[in-house]
């Protein structure tokens, strides 16, 4: 039942610090079919005027002056239970009965709690009360709004076309990746699925549709059209795109991590990042001027009578993303040099022949003994002979060639399908309710188990952003040791069937990184020592050293 583990940490580096090089040189020699790396590509003189031009970016957009262009509205903000986050008056209710919440002071950011528990109940027994926001068009609020909470005139009116729905999808089914992608979508879209086995927790069809739509917002519908091709056979597509989803409100902790998320990609990456907003409204600090390589999206939040997690949103992201490759990163995260290399690793191991994404290896290693209804199928008798892979991070990567795996968890958890059971010599599994599947990470790693993945990236998502001192620490004449203290020179913990003596890392990112201001700083610590020249040009950690993937694999073929 042991699986061939593949520990993709392809670096082929030397420990000389080399300034960062410039991927737009990468691009011309992949467009040319060479198989370039990273380290022997030369520095260009338009890479350093790009690195000049980050530099200037101010660290906040100046506000724009609200100039109101219209009579206030109201917007619906909030089902019961859940928290309406307004610039403005907020009431609460149905129908014609409603409570009026004034802000403390006017224009001013009010959160006020949809609950018979805190508020008057306005209409005792009724199941539609809920908060709507009162929203004056042309003021910041307003222009930071979440195009897919208004009609879809409106939301056409106010600049913001739909850049992924089911008919967008059909059109595009001809290439190849629209091929996959409407593989990947076609359930949630058509109604010859209806016939389909599913559960009584399915979701409706016109449900699915819906929640399948995305908008780019306003301020970035030029970004959008210089970044995704506007004919031939990539119509509507992009080579490469890092990927986020968040909600929040705009002055609120979640949005300033996205924030500090996005501002690493531009100082470390020259790809996309493309950011899905599922909540009412995003920053207006987020702009093409400020940040040119970001692409805003706005998808419809998922209603809580329909009973599933917020993070089945990372999911409708990567559909929505129409990246020929992503890598997919949470708001508590930074980038770091050399990350780049992710899309290259991730075009050579998933593939026609491997059409799955692959997700890096936890920390922790889960088993039996953890909560989940899904352990009994795949270690059936605490023998876990169908869990192909260790645990794995929910951070991954996927080219086109593995859109129908996401789309394929996605709809079985959204329809309420069930796996059958599984009987075969004395393996006995049952059957599994996809539904009780309670979130993302626990949905793609059953799927990457069932359908028998064998690949595991290396630890390239940190598990602490303070793993990194030892490289604040790190110089020249170190070479390749790595024993400045600290927990970022130890392995990932081992186990008894995949990582025997623990799993390597790669400081391509940093999770855990909750606290915004001090991820600014840590970032801009990071600028510096590259910029000296003190930042190791191999960032592979196992065994208290820095390897090059070549030396790696030569002295540790077991990973």
């Amino acid at each position: 039942a042991l699986q061939q583990q593949v520990l993709s940490c392809d670096e082929e580096v030397q420990f000389k610090p080399k300034p960062p090089k410039p991927v737009k040189s990468l691009r011309k020699a992949q467009s040319q079919g060479q198989d370039s790396d990273p380290a022997e590509v030369e520095k260009s003189p338009e890479a350093e005027d790009t690195e000049k031009e980050v530099e200037k970016v101010p660290e906040e957009a100046p506000p724009e002056a609200s100039a109101p262009t219209g009579k206030a509205q109201w917007v619906f903000c909030a089902a019961q239970w859940q928290d309406c986050t307004c610039q403005g008056n907020v009431r609460w209710g149905n129908k014609e009965k409603w409570l009026i919440i004034k802000p403390k002071k006017a224009g001013e950011l009010q959160t006020v709690k949809c609950s018979v528990q805190v508020l008057e109940d306005v209409l005792p027994g009724d199941d539609g009360k809920h908060c709507d926001c009162e929203v004056i068009p042309g003021s910041s609020f307003h222009r930071g709004l979440n195009p897919m909470w208004l009609e879809d005139q409106e939301a056409e009116e106010m600049g913001a076309p739909l850049v992924a729905s089911c008919d967008l999808w059909r059109e595009d089914s001809e290439s190849p990746w629209g091929q996959k992608q409407w593989m990947a979508t076609e359930a949630f879209c058509s109604e010859d699925w209806d016939g389909e086995e599913a559960g009584e927790r399915k979701m409706s069809l016109s449900t699915m549709q819906k929640l399948m739509e995305a908008r780019v917002d306003p301020r970035f519908r030029e970004a959008y059209r210089k970044n995704f091709a506007e004919s031939g056979a990539m119509k509507g597509w992009t080579k490469r795109a890092f990927l986020n989803y968040f909600a929040g409100p705009p002055a609120g902790k979640h949005a300033k991590m996205t924030e500090e998320l996005i501002r690493s990609v531009h100082m470390f990456s020259e790809e996309l990042i493309i950011v899905v907003n599922f909540g009412m409204t995003s920053s207006v600090k987020l702009t093409p001027k400020r940040f040119p390589r970001l692409i805003l999206l706005h998808g419809r939040p998922m209603h809580t009578d329909l009973k599933r997690s917020f993070n089945f949103n990372k999911l409708r992201a990567f559909l929505f993303s129409r990246a020929l490759a992503g890598v997919g990163l949470d708001s508590d995260q930074f980038v770091a040099p050399g990350v780049d290399r992710l899309f290259e690793m991730t075009e050579r191991e998933i593939t026609e022949k491997y059409p799955l994404p692959i997700m890096p290896v936890h920390f922790l290693d889960r088993g039996p003994k953890d909560l989940g209804i899904w352990w009994s199928r795949y270690c059936p008798n605490d023998v876990c002979s169908l869990q192909t892979l260790r645990w794995g991070h929910a951070h991954p990567t996927w080219t086109y060639w593995a859109l129908p795996f996401i789309g394929r968890w996605l709809r079985r958890n959204f329809r309420d399908e069930t796996l059958p059971k599984v009987t075969s010599g004395k393996v006995k599994a049952p059957a599994l309710r996809v539904v009780e599947i309670p979130e993302d990470e626990d949905l793609l790693n059953v799927g990457l188990w069932e359908e028998k993945a064998t690949k595991q990236w290396c630890k390239f998502d940190i598990t602490d952003p303070l793993e990194f001192q030892f490289l604040f620490e790190w110089k020249t004449k170190y070479g390749n040791r790595c024993s400045m203290g600290g927990h970022g020179c130890a392995n990932i913990s081992p186990d008894r069937r995949f990582y025997k003596h623990g799993a390597a890392k790669l400081f391509y990112t940093a999770h855990h990184a909750v606290e915004p201001a001090d991820t600014h700083k840590q970032v801009d610590r990071i600028s510096k020592k590259l910029k000296e020249g003190s930042w190791p040009n191999s960032t592979i950690v196992f065994q208290q050293k820095l390897w090059t993937a070549e030396d790696l694999r030569k002295d540790h073929l077991q990973l």
